[in-house]
């Protein structure tokens, strides 16, 4: 059984692989994710440092 934040990550880390398919890496923003996922970017930041963890 996943916690909360192991559940939030996934749906990031899935969320982020669409968009990258779709746009290529260098052309989604973390401002893409976010709106994607309607999460804030102390939610994303808490699970990655940086777009280039994600």
């Amino acid at each position: 059984m996943l916690t909360k934040a192991e559940k939030t990550k996934q749906v990031i880390l899935e969320t982020a692989s669409l968009l990258y398919y779709e746009k290529g890496i260098s052309g989604v923003s973390i401002d893409d994710v976010l709106e994607a996922t309607k999460l804030t970017n102390g939610c994303i930041y808490g699970h990655f440092s940086e777009k280039e963890d994600l």
